[in-house]
């Protein structure tokens, strides 16, 4: 899911972004990077992972 769709995977991900020490570079729908240590992948999966397609769908069409 979206973390501008679902505020709770926002702050999962700006606090795994906080514990890298790293200050994320997002955009609307993108996150950008310049080397993979720098993203938390381990937390990205587990939204991944956590996010129903049906849920998805429904919630873009906001």
């Amino acid at each position: 899911m979206s973390v501008y769709c679902d505020e709770s995977n926002l702050k999962i991900l700006l606090k795994a972004y906080e514990k890298l020490g790293v200050k994320p570079n997002m955009g609307k729908s993108c996150l950008r990077f310049t080397k993979v240590e720098k993203i938390p992948l381990e937390e990205i999966g587990k939204m991944i992972a956590n996010s129903p397609m049906d849920a998805f769908v429904k919630a873009s069409k906001k």
